[in-house]
Parts: structure tokens; sequence; C-alpha cells
């Protein structure tokens, strides 16, 4: 629990030296805080952990599935089918009600568990100097002033100013939404988005090490402001929501009308009253469209599973419909636009320019090879390339796809393996004998390997500086020519060029050396520049022109540069122009502070790059107030207040969701199974004994009346509910694969519809005297599904044809245990019918006593 107090550090430690910060916080940084001190400070602060907001219970979230007009109106509804025995009114609507509680309670759940990842990241231990000594203490225990030492691959256990940076680089994307890691220094710095020395919590050290002083602890972090902002967010109600509840609402008035007209009426002219207010209210249920709430849920869930299958979590049912409404999509573009993969895609050599297909595997459209072959110096700009990195690939003949390492490294190794590269392997026949590690400072990297009875150095880096390292350029074979200063201008027009693309671009060069204690950065050959990006899904262009074509605008909000987001928005459709409107994160006011012109301003522009959390939950609001319905996608932490606030929030990525219950080729072989075989058993069957004590049916009277239609709408939802709670119970409760999942749906629904024939006898039969359990063709024909629906699943060829996989004990325990609930629902139903029966008929033989008595 955070204390009353939640003052943070005072001062701006990204615009002061690392010695004022120091001063300020009242720490020795070669002793660290003394253990009282820490403790005083842990009261005032409170613990290092983000404020759980107000959760809602378990029964909040399910009574709030109840909430809507006409949900009420069906639950009085269903009572009063109750209380006068309408039985079969009373099954439908219970159906209704539950199938759409149970629905909209297991989404929000889910939804609510998913939220919760932002209080699981500060579950760590981070060494901290305290009374000179180095130990390790748990996250929650750091407070403002600890002095603390992290490296690569750790995760930052709180805001942080450095003091010490040792080739450091940090992965920002969940703050800010930079899929490049950032580069880190002490240096003092103002901007916020160029905040290089600082460290935030929830961020992760790709490379290096560092030494710093913890500034901000909890919810006094930039993660804390987020998850705040998040918190205050407030959710604005669905247009269909607010329709539905607007038609419950009309609905209440037309079933209380009736009800009480048809009433007085009756009752005016002397009629019986019980008779009367029975009929008023059951002519009131009827003018409730009951089928209307589960056919809604049912295109809505369905709607849900086809974006989770893309990989987008809904987390409110009714966000699905708002789609239709939605005039403004605000995207993120790392990881949603994007594949957040940085990838090779051009190369420049002193004799060529190349284009690299990674997909495809190859290289301007031909086979790698072909094109190494034709340029001499591509074979060895990738060598070096390979052997400059410090990241590492799975074995080419493995079935991992892990990477480990910087994202533009692991780039640059799979690359090489276009060209049959591999970094272990090339070591073996180039050993290295010295590494000299990237450095903020000198923005390059080199590595010295033995070659030809020499030593190669390859180095990579900014171009700007490898080029003013480099005094000649490389050519065919041995060739060289002199690097003048107007060739260096070239080289850098060409990398602006590049970086115009929305590229990162780096430059590579080599040398031999006769000493490994040689200095790396001078007197190198320039082989080339490389230019990387993170691609565009393949499939958004089309998803985008769609959206444009239907009047949906499309607006790119991202943290990243503007020239990579506007590079990825011409990309991706976008924009058309080549030099669109970008509006930098600097730019944004504050929406209080905003004249017209720069709100009208902001309405027309495309993109908008470096852009905090804030910025977009303001960016949000602006396009409410003007009355837009907008949609927001992103994936990361820094998109969760705008998400939230947003009219329908879609969060992108591995979030995952359960899969379809049933397969096509699954419901065609149930369509046979299941239902050809017990039909043909009933149509085969004697029927009651006393079937000609009935009257006729009338002339007129439909194959399938109102009645069967209420009561096929109440058995399906009923049985439906049951394979979908079999479908999460063997997903969520067992934890079974996809397949065994499936398979425990598929064989649900089929025992349930084979048990549910037992339900097809009349009333006034019992349990086991009907002609449905003295019809043999029905045992026959269940005898001979149940061996069908068990060679699905056990003769091999049909499983594999139907992907189906034998379910365990605990599997057979829920198939067994939710297939047998419709039917004994419905032999309970049976019996309540019996009763009432039973009742009408001694009233009727009380009546006829009474009448031959009066006679």
């Amino acid at each position: 629990m955070i204390p009353a107090s939640s003052e943070g550090p005072r001062g701006n430690p990204h615009a002061e030296d690392a010695e004022t910060t120091l001063r300020s916080l009242e720490v020795d940084p070669e002793r660290g805080l003394t253990d009282e001190e820490a403790a005083h400070r842990r009261e005032r602060y409170g613990p290092n952990r983000l404020r759980e907001g107000k959760t809602r219970s378990t029964w909040q979230i399910l009574l709030e599935q109840f909430k809507s007009t006409v949900i009420i109106v069906l639950v009085i509804a269903g009572a009063v089918a109750v209380i006068f025995q309408h039985g079969p009114e009373a099954m439908a609507i219970s159906a209704v009600l539950l199938i759409n509680a149970a629905i909209g309670f297991f989404t929000e759940w889910k939804a609510r568990r998913s939220m919760k990842a932002l209080q699981q990241m500060a579950e760590a231990r981070t060494r901290v100097l305290r009374n000179g000594q180095m130990r390790e203490v748990a996250d929650e225990a750091l407070v403002p002033g600890d002095i603390v030492v992290l490296e690569g691959g750790d995760l930052a256990p709180a805001d942080i100013r450095l003091v010490e940076a040792h080739h450091l680089r940090v992965d920002e994307s969940p703050l800010t939404g930079e899929s490049v890691p950032v580069e880190k220094q002490v240096a003092p710095e103002a901007p916020l988005a160029e905040r290089l020395n600082l460290l935030y919590k929830g961020t992760t050290l790709t490379d290096g090490s560092a030494r710093g002083v913890v500034i901000g602890t909890g919810m006094n972090t930039e993660l804390g402001r987020i998850s705040e902002m998040a918190e205050r967010a407030e959710g604005e109600e669905t247009p269909l929501q607010k329709r539905l509840d607007r038609l419950g609402r009309h609905l209440a008035w037309i079933a209380l009308t009736i009800a009480a007209t048809i009433a007085g009426v009756g009752l005016a002219t002397g009629l019986e009253p019980r008779q009367m207010i029975e009929t008023a209210i059951a002519l009131g249920v009827a003018a409730i469209p009951e089928g209307l709430p589960i056919v809604a849920t049912i295109a809505l869930a369905r709607g849900m599973w086809l974006l989770a299958r893309r990989n987008a979590l809904i987390n409110r049912l009714p966000a699905v419909e708002t789609l239709g409404a939605t005039r403004v999509i605000f995207t993120d573009k790392t990881g949603t636009l994007t594949e957040n993969q940085m990838t090779m895609r051009r190369i420049l050599t002193p004799a060529a320019e190349h284009t690299l297909n990674e997909a495809e595997g190859s290289i301007d459209g031909d086979e790698p090879d072909a094109a190494a072959a034709a340029d001499p110096l591509l074979r060895r700009l990738f060598e070096a390339v390979v052997l400059c990195n410090n990241a590492a690939l799975a074995p080419p003949d493995s079935p991992s796809e892990e990477e480990q390492g910087d994202p533009t490294e692991t780039a640059l190794l799979r690359a090489g393996r276009l060209l049959g590269l591999d970094r272990g392997e090339l070591r073996k026949h180039h050993e290295e004998v010295r590494e000299e590690p990237f450095s903020s400072e000198v923005m390059m990297m080199a590595t010295y390997h033995r070659s030809d009875g020499g030593l190669r150095v390859n180095v990579k880096g900014a171009p700007l500086r490898v080029l003013e390292a480099c005094d000649r350029i490389g050519g065919g074979g041995d060739s060289e020519t002199p690097m003048s200063e107007a060739k260096r201008r070239e080289w850098l027009d060409e990398q602006e060029r590049l970086a115009g693309e929305g590229l990162r671009v780096l430059a590579v060069a080599d040398k031999i050396v006769s000493s490994a204690e040689e200095e790396p950065y001078q007197g190198l050959r320039l082989l080339g520049l490389v230019g990387l990006l993170d691609p565009p899904r393949r499939e958004v262009r089309a998803a985008i022109e769609q959206c444009q074509a239907a009047g949906v605008r499309v607006v790119m909000v991202t943290g990243d540069q503007p020239a990579t987001a506007a590079a990825i928005a011409r990309a991706t459709g976008i924009v058309e122009e080549k030099a669109p409107r970008v509006h930098h994160g600097r730019e944004l006011k504050d929406p209080g502070e905003m004249n017209e012109n720069e709100r009208e301003d902001i309405f027309r522009t495309p993109i908008f790059a470096r852009v905090s959390p804030a910025q977009k939950l303001h960016l949000v609001k602006l396009f409410q107030e003007r009355g837009q319905v907008v949609a927001m996608t992103g994936d990361g932490v820094n998109d969760a207040p705008a998400l939230k606030k947003a009219d329908i929030g879609v969060a992108m990525g591995g979030l995952t969701s359960l899969p379809l219950p049933l397969l096509p080729l699954q419901i065609l072989y149930l369509n046979v199974i299941t239902d050809v075989f017990p039909a043909l058993a009933l149509g085969m069957g004697q029927g009651e004994p006393g079937i000609m004590h009935r009257p006729p049916r009338p002339k007129g009277e439909s194959v399938l009346a109102r009645r069967h239609w209420i009561a096929i709408g109440g058995w399906s939802t009923l049985i439906a509910a049951g394979v979908l709670g079999a479908l999460a119970a063997a997903w969520y409760g067992l934890g079974l694969e996809r397949e065994q999942a499936i398979t425990v749906s598929f064989l649900t629904l089929a025992f349930g519809k084979l048990w549910f024939t037992f339900n097809l006898r009349r009333p006034e039969t019992t349990l086991l005297r009907n002609d449905v359990v003295r019809n043999p063709w029905i045992w026959g024909s269940i005898g001979l599904c149940t061996a069908l629906l068990l060679a699905a699943v056990y003769l091999p060829f049909l499983s594999t044809l139907l992907q189906t996989v034998p379910p365990d004990t605990s599997g057979w325990g829920i198939i067994l245990g939710v297939s047998l609930m419709p039917m004994l629902v419905g032999q309970a139903l049976r019996i309540v019918q019996a009763y009432r029966l039973g009742r009408q008929e001694g009233a009727a033989k009380g009546v006829k006593s009474s009448n031959a008595r009066l006679g």
C-alpha cells in the first residue's frame, strides 16, 4: 500500500550532472545509503511497487453482466414464467441469461487477468550498495537514493539516473514504442524523448553495464504514471450498449403497457382475475424478444474469436460492434503495423546497390550466391557484419527460432545465413583474438580475427564515425581507391537517402593489421552501407485500404522517430505523399492550451511521432470531443491509458484466447453421425399407445409451432453453453493443448446430442417406460454412433483427418459430466410437466364429478 506521502525526489535529474543529483539525494556514491536511512525513506516513499487499482471482485464482474435493461427485463420475464409454470419459456429465458452472463463474465475476467501484467514486472532482486557493501535486495525494497548496479539482461527495477555507463543499450519499446534499443550515456540531457541518462522502470538492458542512483520508485516512476493514467481513464459506453439499453427501456414499457391494458380490460369485463393476470403477463413476456441478446452475443462472440485468431484481444464483447461505428483508428507502429523484428533491407557497396528480401531468401530477386558473384565486396561485407557481432541465433538445423541479443545484430546474422554464413562456423575458421565493444562515445564496434596468416579488423557503426575513420574505399578483388572529402560527402548523402526511407543505416569497414594492439578505428577500408527496417506486416496495407474505402481514417501514433514513422506510413498506405505531415511529440500541447487552428491542424495530421503515453491519451480525447468514434490499437504498456479511454481499444500481441470449439470437418462428421442415425431410429419407433386418444392436429398448423421454436432455442443454447464450458475447462482448467481441448468440445457436443435423444419422450411417460427407451433402433443407433465417435478419436487415419487426439481421464470426466447435463435438465423438466398434467387432469375429473352430482 502506498503511504499518504507520495512525494518524489526534487530537481530535474536528466538536466543536471550526476554529482548534483547525488547531492540532492544526500547519498555517498561509494557507500550508498545506510540501512537506517533506507528504512526511513521506505517509510516516506512507500514500497517500490505499482499501486493496485480498484479491482472488481469476481462477484462484481458477474453481477455487472445483468445490469443492462434488456437483461433485467428478461430476468423479470423468466421469474414470471416460473411463477406461472411456463416451463419451456422459463428454460429458454434462463438459458439466454446464462450464456450471456457466462460469455461476458469469462471475457472480462480474462481481460482483468491480462491487465495484471503491470504488477508482475517487479518480481525480481537487484544488486544495491548499502553501508558500503554490495548486496542483493528485493526490488520492492529499493528507495530513492539507492546506488544500484545493473548488467545486460537485467530489468530496470526503478527510475534511475546513470552515474556510470559502459556500452549501455536499453530496450525501451514497452514505454516508448521505439523499436531499436537506445544507447545510454551519463551526460545531462533536456528533451523528454532524448533523456539518455535515465533508465526507466520496466525497461530491459540489452547490452553493457550501468551504475546509477534511484530517483523514483513505485508510482513515482514513468511506468507508475502510465499505470495511474490507465486507472483514471474513463471507458466510454459503446454504441451497441447505448442502443440495446434504449431498446430495453422501450421493451419494458411495451411489456408493462400490454400487461396493464389486458388485465384492466379483462377485470372490467368480469373475467376471472387469476386467468386475466396470467394472460396479461404471458402477453407481456411474448412482447420481449428473448432471442435478441443471445443472437447479439453469438454474433459478437464470433467476431471476437475471429479477431483473437489474429492476435487481437477484445476485452468487452460490445466493442466488436463498435468497429462498425468507428470513424478514426489510432494505431501504434511497432508490433502493430510492423512485425517488431529488424530485417536487413538494403546493401550499398562501392560497386552496386542491392535489395534483400529475407522472406523470399533472395537478393535483387535472384539467388544470393549469384548476387555475391556479381559483386565481390558483397560477401566480404556480410562476413564482416556476422563476425563483428555479439548476438546469437539457434543452429540452422534446429526447429527453434530463438534469437539472443540486439535486434539489429540478430538481423545481420539472419541476413548472413542467406549466403551460408553462420557465425559459429565462421569463427571456427576465423578465430577472434580481440573485441572492442560498441561505445556510445565512438559509436562503433570492432573485432580482430585471424585471417590468411594475419589479423583482419572488422568494424561496423554509425556511418559518420566509420566514414571519418576510412582513408580508402574497397573495390573488386584487392583493389582500392582513396577516400577523398568529396567521396566521403557522397557516401554521407547516400546514408541520408536511406535514412529518409526509414532505414537504420550502418557503415561497414575492415583492414589488415599485424598486431592485435593496433588502433581499430584508423586507416579503415570502406566496404559499404547496410539499411535495416522493422518491416510492415504483409496484411496491413490491404486492411488499411479497406478501412479507407469504408470512410474510416487511419492515423499513426507512435513513439518512434519521425523518419521511420513516415516510411512505414507510406509502405502501409496510411499516406501516399513522399513528404507527409508528421507532428512531433514536442509540438503537441495540452488540449486545454490549444486554439481552434491548432486543433484543426491536429485533426488533419496523419502521423504523430515521438509521442508520450499522456499525449496519446490527449489525442483520443480531442477526437472524441469532436464527436468521432475512436478506436485505438497498440501492443505496449505505453498504449494502456489510450486503449482504455478509446471507444474501442484493441491490444495487439500474444494475448491468448479460446480456440474455435469445432473444426469444419468435425462439424460435417457430427452432422452425419449424431443427426442422421438417431433421427432414423426415432422414425422407426411405434409411437405412444394412447396416441389415438388425442384429437387430430389443426389443418393449418405449422410443422414447427411457436413452442417448438422456443424449445429449440432453449435446448440449443443450453447445449452450446455446455460445449463452450467444456472447452474453457479443458483449455484453462486442465491446460490442454489446442487439439486436445477441441477434441473435448467435439465429444461433449456429440455425446450431449446422443443423450438428448432420451428427452424426446412425452411428459406423461416415465424415464424407463416410454417409446424412446422401448425403441430397439434407438439403442442400436446410440451404440453405432458411440463406436464411430470413438473411432474418430482412436483410429489413426480418422483422427488425423479430423485433427482429434485421445482425451485423458480428466478430459473424459469433463466430456461425460457436461454432456449429461442437457439430459438431466430435460428429465427434470419432464417431471415438472408430468406434475402439471396430473394437476390439470385431477381438476378436470373433479369438474366432471361435480357435474355428475348436479345432474
